[in-house]
């Protein structure tokens, strides 16, 4: 797998280190899969 630069994810952990105490585990995944369902629709309009 070929490596892509994703800022979305630096975000995430930023944001997710911020509110460290309202992330469960669950929660976080789903905030990255959204995240990453944007970034893909995002270069697939490119």
């Amino acid at each position: 797998m070929r490596e892509i630069h994703v800022p979305f994810l630096t975000k995430s952990l930023q944001t997710a280190g911020k509110h460290a105490k309202l992330y469960t585990c669950a929660d976080f995944g789903r905030q990255i899969l959204a995240e990453m369902d944007l970034f893909f629709q995002e270069i697939n309009l490119q």
